[in-house]
């Protein structure tokens, strides 16, 4: 993953037009899973570097897309991607050209995790803790406008969650190590939980 990063660092320095992913995808992610996902809102933290003014577009098309791409190349998508695999790759000229918009649309918000503790009945393993946590964010829209109402992902964990701390906190007899609970938000927004949590 970090010598992709490179490449695509050092091609945007270079100046590139744009960007084409080509992926297939796997059997338990399809393509169309995969590009689903990545027209959904993507989020930042508030000190993250800003975007730079101008970012190549980036796309992502099936193999079966890719194959109509090389058809005028003289060179098939499966030759060009094993030429990849060599050392001492040159480009290929697809021999076409494209026109591509990009709309960005950009919004600020606020997130919050959420920590309750149940302290732990225990003079001495009070200071060591269980935890329960669940993310109580969903995907929000795709761009065709479907929403993700959250029910199964994650509204069925948090209310998990929820009836273990109602279950704890009722119980006559407390737990002897301390009972953390997490709620947490922006997990289906890139994992970011794992940056603010």
């Amino acid at each position: 993953m970090h010598a992709q990063s490179t490449i695509i660092s050092g091609l945007v320095r270079q100046g590139v037009s744009g960007i084409i992913f080509v992926s297939n995808g796997t059997e338990e992610h399809p393509y169309s899973e995969t590009a689903d996902y990545l027209t959904r809102r993507q989020v930042d933290l508030a000190d993250a570097e800003e975007v730079p003014e101008f970012v190549p577009p980036f796309a992502m098309v099936s193999n079966a897309a890719a194959e109509k791409m090389f058809a005028s190349s003289g060179v098939t998508l499966s030759d060009a991607l094993a030429k990849a695999e060599q050392e001492h790759f040159t480009p290929i000229d697809l021999k076409k050209s494209a026109s591509i918009t990009v709309r960005l649309r950009k919004d600020k918000g606020a997130g919050s995790n959420v920590v309750g503790l149940l302290e732990g009945s225990d003079p001495v393993l009070k200071s060591e803790a269980v935890i329960y946590s669940a993310h109580y964010d969903a995907w929000g829209t795709t761009n065709g406008n479907h929403v993700f109402h959250g029910a199964a992902d994650n509204g069925l964990g948090v209310g998990q969650m929820m009836a273990v701390a109602q279950a704890f906190a009722a119980s006559a007899t407390k737990p002897r190590r301390s009972i953390s609970l997490w709620p947490l938000q922006a997990k289906n927004m890139g994992y970011m939980v794992q940056s603010i949590g």
